[in-house]
């Protein structure tokens, strides 16, 4: 429908069933400029009627001076320009008829004298899995988004392509996850848990940027090492990861292996060998990693599965202004990471 002010509230009120089908992939309002070529309207940028109109225009005002026509085509120009144009609904939702009669009530058609036009058109019924899906399904059906933050959940074709990209490398960085662990744990450093910090560089190669165990222990006499949250807090392996990032970003180490860029660890990958706790979880979402990989779950104090156990799944909620992939790293017969216990905090 096009319409230079028409409020979407009348949509909704008099149309119930016109959000039946989810199309937030879709722009409900869209300007001229962004329509495919069939669908702009004459003396709109880019539309293929365009010249015509111009032709016939300067051809019927011939004999009147040029000025004035130029100055009624760059109306008409403006007026095409400034009309919005609007996805309304499903079109077993309410028929051709009554919608048309429902719209001719309100403003601008009822009171201006707009003239209004409805079509049926064609759109996309499922959500683009790229970028450049998106952009082939604008210039061919309706102006559509491409959402890598889906509030339901990643797209799975997301899920595919990390999966290929990480496929080569997840079990060398989880096996250093797993040695860095052990020996923090024989050391008396802490519990047998540890993390790996990898940033993919532009050819998708990973590169390890942190290596950290857990040091909950260090500095304590280890009487209270059997409890779930022992020890010191921030010294969890993923704190401990995170904070050597955060002394990179301030100072290079001896190798300047870190892009520099605006969040800790944007875009960042994290192994580590237990799922983490509420609190580390937080801290991984907050400093924007990508992609989280653990090894063992922690149904009583892990923070990132959504399926079982405390059933938070940190890594995607709508609720946050930050998501990121997440798996469990399946490991072979004798790769097992250390069992702890279940309530421990990691």
């Amino acid at each position: 429908m096009d319409s230079p002010d028409c409020d979407e509230s009348v949509c909704k009120d008099q149309i119930p069933d016109g959000d039946s089908v989810d199309l937030q992939h879709l722009r409900r309002f869209a300007k001229a400029n962004l329509l495919p070529v069939y669908l702009q309207p004459p003396g709109s940028r880019g539309s293929s009627t365009d010249s015509r109109h111009s032709t016939a225009s300067s051809s019927s005002n011939a004999s009147k001076s040029s000025s004035r026509s130029r100055s009624r085509m760059r109306k008409r120009r403006n007026s095409a320009a400034s009309t919005l144009h609007l996805l309304i609904c499903p079109t077993d939702v309410i028929s051709h008829e009554d919608l048309s009669a429902l719209m001719m009530k309100q403003s601008p058609f009822a009171q201006d004298g707009f003239p209004l036009r409805l079509r049926e058109i064609t759109v996309p019924l499922l959500a683009p899995t790229s970028v450049e899906q998106a952009q082939q399904w604008t210039a061919q059906y309706w102006p559509t988004l491409y959402r890598k933050t889906n509030p339901f959940g990643p797209h799975p074709s997301l899920v595919t392509r990390s999966e290929e990209e990480i496929g080569n490398e997840a079990a060398e960085y989880m096996m250093l996850a797993r040695q860095v662990a052990t020996e923090s744990s024989t050391r008396g450093f802490g519990i047998s848990a540890g993390c790996v910090i990898v940033e993919r560089k532009a050819d998708r190669h990973g590169e390890i940027v942190a290596i950290a165990g857990d040091a909950r222990l260090s500095g304590f006499n280890g009487s209270n090492a059997s409890n779930a949250c022992s020890g010191n807090i921030a010294c969890h392996a993923a704190m401990r990861g995170i904070g050597m990032v955060a002394r990179k970003r301030r100072e290079a180490f001896e190798k300047d292996n870190l892009i520099a860029n605006g969040y800790l660890c944007v875009e960042l990958e994290i192994y580590m060998t237990h799922e983490p706790c509420l609190m580390c979880s937080m801290a991984i979402v907050h400093s924007r990693f990508s992609r989280c990989i653990f090894g063992q779950r922690m149904p009583a104090s892990g923070g990132m599965a959504g399926d079982s156990g405390l059933g938070y799944g940190l890594f995607w909620r709508s609720e946050l202004n930050w998501k990121l992939l997440c798996w469990e790293y399946s490991t072979l017969k004798g790769q097992e990471m250390a069992a702890l216990k279940e309530d421990t905090q990691v």
